[in-house]
């Protein structure tokens, strides 16, 4: 289950990377606009959206959306932390445009997702 869970979690990031999106895109698209890293533009919605496949994943995603969390590119990024926010509850309060991607604000964000995976899946989690 593990193998497929990463699996699924790095489809969908080289998709995204790929500028491959699935027709999710809402209706009407809304929020900011970001590039990704194949150069096509897209609205906030439509990376909530993407997102919305790694939050279907559960908690068993967690450990592999951490990674893309110090992504370079802001799009990639921004996906990774939505759907980490949502599966946990535990908003980040890091700034998606953020370029300093080692900030103290990104590794105490890790460290909360971590924190609240461990315990979830220790059964510790209120």
């Amino acid at each position: 289950m593990t193998n497929t869970v990463k699996d699924d979690v790095n489809k969908l990031f080289e998709r995204i990377i790929a500028g491959n999106l699935q027709n999710l895109r809402p209706r009407i698209e809304s929020g900011w606009e970001m590039t990704l890293p194949s150069g096509e533009i897209v609205a906030r919605s439509t990376l909530q959206a993407e997102a919305q496949i790694a939050i279907n994943l559960g908690i068993c995603a967690i450990p592999f959306l951490i990674p893309f969390v110090t992504d370079e590119n802001i799009a990639i990024r921004y996906v990774a932390i939505f759907a980490l926010e949502q599966i946990t509850g535990e908003k980040a309060s890091v700034p998606y445009f953020n370029r300093e991607i080692a900030s103290t604000k990104v590794g105490h964000a890790i460290q909360r997702w971590l924190t609240w995976y461990n315990n979830a899946i220790h059964g510790n989690n209120s």
